[in-house]
């Protein structure tokens, strides 16, 4: 079973998305992409702002999590 942050970057890399074309859309920093792709969650902030990060980056890519 694939992660959230593997099925989040399979979408980024599909549509061919740059980690900083995600940041400028989203507003999401891409050191925060990359550790949500990459399941780093130490370097993330409080659960609540991951989620809403999460849903945001979803949303963007168009894909369900």
């Amino acid at each position: 079973m694939r992660t959230i942050g593997e099925i989040l970057k399979s979408a980024r890399i599909k549509k061919r998305y740059s980690l900083k074309k995600v940041e400028r859309e989203t507003k999401i920093k891409k050191e925060f992409v990359e550790a949500i792709e990459s399941g780093d969650w130490t370097v993330l902030p409080d659960f609540p702002v991951v989620l809403g990060f999460v849903k945001n980056l979803a949303s963007f890519l168009e894909v369900d999590v």
